[in-house]
């Protein structure tokens, strides 16, 4: 994944579904969060779409995670019980 550019990212999950809480960490090292702020088409979507920005780094194969919790639409809110962390990790290179 590149760095300094504007990244679209699209996610597609089998059931509506409210995003709750989003962030990109560092891996390899800290970076601290960079926040995540999701759009969809709908209130009980199944798709949604966002653009991220990421720095630089001084490691030139640094390994990040995108840290998305949702929670299904369907389903009575429970609390955090009914909420799902969706943890995917990436790889950012300036070689």
């Amino acid at each position: 994944m590149p760095f300094e550019t504007r990244i679209q990212l699209r996610l597609e999950l089998s059931q509506p579904t409210r995003i709750v809480r989003s962030e990109i960490v560092g891996e390899s090292m800290y970076m601290g969060r960079i926040p995540v702020q999701w759009g969809a088409r709908s209130t009980e979507s199944k798709v949604w779409e966002t653009e991220v920005f990421l720095g630089a780094c001084t490691d030139p194969q640094m390994i990040w995670a995108l840290r998305i919790q949702v929670e299904p639409i369907k389903m009575k809110p429970s609390g955090d019980n009914a909420r799902i962390w969706l943890h995917i990790p990436f790889q950012s290179n300036w070689r």
